[in-house]
């Protein structure tokens, strides 16, 4: 059964509705550029109100390292998500301090840009839209066969998510706006799309 991933928390409500709700994980996301972005101390603090059985994810853009690991260690997040031009040597360094998982996501155009993190030495890949967080899909007839556990995120909603799972059935689907109305998270939507997750694949 595939997993489900709510990115994108931004206020303590939030959190609450995802502990009603009850993904696999949640993600917080770092790169200030983006208008889901959030502080540490926010993070620390929707990390303190998330149940326990709920794993959150740091989402990160070319990050200083240092920041990633603190993070991780700390235990604001249990897991790191690296959007950026990160290497192969930045991956391992974190697993090697954190011994915490480590997904390294692509915005998928081409084939090659699945092909490039495929050989990862990540606990996970994860495909996306170009830019993330867009409500936008990628072309998903570029998805072959992957053998190993991989997100797929970009677009998913109500309308796609099970027609998704059942496709590809991959680790975790991973959204955002899809969870969301008029630019916040909406619980009803959230507590829906868990519900589909769930029962399906």
């Amino acid at each position: 059964m595939s997993k489900i991933k709510i990115c994108g928390m931004q206020r303590a409500e939030d959190i609450l509705a995802a502990n009603k709700a009850r993904p696999d994980f949640v993600g917080f996301i770092f790169a200030d550029f983006d208008r889901h972005y959030i502080t540490e101390k926010q993070a620390r603090e929707f990390k303190s109100l998330l149940s326990s059985d709920i794993k959150s994810v740091g989402a990160f853009v070319d990050a200083p390292i240092d920041h990633v690991i603190k993070l991780l260690n700390d235990g604001v997040i249990d897991l790191a998500q690296l959007h950026g031009n990160e290497d192969e040597q930045y991956v391992r360094t974190v697993m090697e301090k954190t011994h915490k998982p480590v997904i390294n996501a692509t915005g998928v155009k081409k084939p090659e840009d699945i092909n490039k993190v495929i050989s990862s030495c990540s606990d996970f890949i994860l495909l996306d839209a170009p830019g993330g967080c867009t409500g936008n899909t990628f072309d998903w007839n570029l998805i072959k066969e992957i053998h190993r556990p991989f997100f797929l995120a970009g677009g998913i909603n109500v309308t796609n998510i099970e027609s998704a799972i059942n496709r590809f059935h991959p680790y975790s689907i991973d959204l955002s706006t899809g969870a969301e109305t008029d630019g916040k998270k909406d619980p009803a939507k959230m507590m829906e799309l868990v519900k589909l997750a769930r029962k399906t694949g």
